[in-house]
């Protein structure tokens, strides 16, 4: 029984040294798990804390570039705003600059017909007596009158044209065919001419053209200004050259499209000093009032500002005392057609046309005299109007063949009237006449209104009855 009671109580102890050893190794289990815990809180709750820090990092790194940005931004909004300050004051700048322009023009414009409206009347009075006289003595004092105020003419064309190009208004026209042999040949008629009424009768002028064919010689310029460059050189080669020659002449390139104009003289020649000064304006190869040759020093500065807005080339060889050579060059094109036109306006011709009723719109009285007296021998009335709105209730009253329209009146001017005669339904034939370098500048401007054509003053009365003769023509 003892036995059987150890052995109980030895079982007994055992068990309890196995649930003893049991729960001992469990709590050793779970303290290693709460350690294990315990250190993954306290390696989450480090990264948390390195992360918070990168975070912060981050944030004042943000916080900076924030602060430069709009630091940045401000400096850049203050350049804009300064930029638009400058494009506000260039656009302020520039429409003054247009409004003085603007001034100019009309200014330049309105001396322009100032100044031309008396020399129209001395010229074409005088051109009346050229043709009507017949005493020699006579007929050379109204050449002189003629050539005279023609010089006086270029004189303002030049003036007018440098102020242009001052405030950079000259206006060249787009290119139209010119065909270069008649304006040779007009520059020689004209020149050859002229050379008895300068005294220069030991100055021999030859046209010497190189042309390899006999087709036209065609131009794409702006004939106007061409004409304008080479009347220029043609003036100044004949005034400085006392004896000898000057010819002048083109040569083509055909390989290049180009055509080289050039103007020879046997004169005085420019001396080395002035050569790199010869296109400023104002220079003159002598001074002083004892100088020998006239004119203000502006027509080559004027040649050279032309020829570079043609597209060309302008240049000179000269020696001086053996004469001087200036080169033209210019692009061209050849033409097929074989028809070649001369110039005769001087050619006189006689006109009939009996019935016929021409309006003459012009405030100044003299002028309508003047063209009075030059279309009598037409055989043709002609009547008188002071303003555009007189010449409209004319219109509306009478019949007409044709008008000539002056363009700056009082009451209205031509360009209105002629815009109300249109509106009217108006078909009579109007051509606008203007002191104002109409031809050159505003003819867009007077053909829009309504007008057939335009003539500028002072005009050449042979060009101007072939003018009214060619309209109304047209109108039978």
């Amino acid at each position: 029984m003892w036995i059987a009671w150890a052995i109980t109580a030895t079982a007994l102890c055992l068990a309890a040294l196995a649930m003893l050893f049991l729960s001992k190794k469990r709590y050793q289990q779970k303290e290693q798990e709460a350690q294990e815990a315990q250190q993954q809180s306290a390696n989450a709750l480090s990264e948390a804390g390195d992360r918070q820090q990168r975070l912060e990092s981050q944030l004042k790194a943000l916080r900076a570039e924030l602060t430069m940005t709009e630091e940045l931004l401000q400096k850049e909004a203050a350049k804009a705003r300064a930029s638009v300050r400058e494009l506000e004051n260039l656009q302020n700048r520039v429409e003054r600059d247009y409004v003085e322009r603007l001034g100019t023009g009309k200014a330049l414009s309105g001396i322009s017909h100032e100044l031309r409206t008396p020399l129209n009347a001395v010229m074409g009075f005088a051109q009346l007596l050229r043709d009507r006289t017949t005493d020699d003595t006579d007929a050379h004092f109204v050449d002189i009158i003629c050539h005279n105020s023609q010089k006086l003419i270029d004189l303002v064309d030049n003036t007018i044209d440098l102020f242009k190009l001052n405030v950079g208004s000259l206006i060249i026209r787009p290119p139209a065919p010119c065909d270069i042999d008649t304006l040779m040949f007009d520059v020689y008629t004209y020149f050859n001419e002229l050379r008895f009424k300068q005294d220069k009768e030991n100055v021999n002028i030859r046209l010497l053209n190189t042309s390899d064919d006999d087709e036209p010689c065609i131009l794409h310029t702006d004939a106007h200004r061409l004409r304008q460059v080479l009347f220029c050189l043609m003036d100044n080669a004949i005034k400085f050259t006392d004896k000898g020659e000057v010819d002048f002449g083109y040569t083509v390139h055909p390989d290049d499209h180009l055509v080289q104009i050039f103007v020879r003289d046997t004169g005085v020649g420019i001396p080395d000093d002035q050569h790199a000064h010869i296109y400023d304006p104002f220079v003159q190869l002598d001074h002083g009032p004892k100088r020998k040759y006239s004119g203000l020093g502006i027509g080559l500065y004027i040649c050279k500002q032309v020829v570079d807005r043609l597209g060309g080339n302008i240049w000179f060889e000269s020696t001086y005392g053996s004469g001087t050579t200036f080169f033209v060059m210019l692009p061209m094109e050849k033409s097929t057609s074989p028809s070649r036109r001369q110039s005769d306006d001087s050619r006189p011709k006689e006109y009939d046309w009996s019935g016929r009723r021409i309006l003459v719109v012009d405030d100044i009285r003299s002028n309508f005299k003047l063209i009075e007296q030059a279309l009598r021998d037409t055989k043709s009335a002609v009547i008188w109007a002071s303003n555009g709105q007189e010449a409209l209730q004319m219109l509306r009253q009478e019949q007409f063949d044709f008008v000539l329209m002056d363009v700056q009146m009082p009451v209205m001017d031509g360009i209105e009237a002629t815009r109300l005669a249109r509106a009217e339904g108006m078909t009579i034939p109007i051509i606008a006449q203007t002191a104002q370098d109409a031809v050159r500048d505003n003819a867009r401007r007077y053909i829009d209104a309504g007008c057939n054509g335009v003539i500028e003053k002072p005009f050449n009365i042979n060009r101007l009855k072939a003018l009214i003769d060619l309209h109304i023509n047209i109108e039978q």
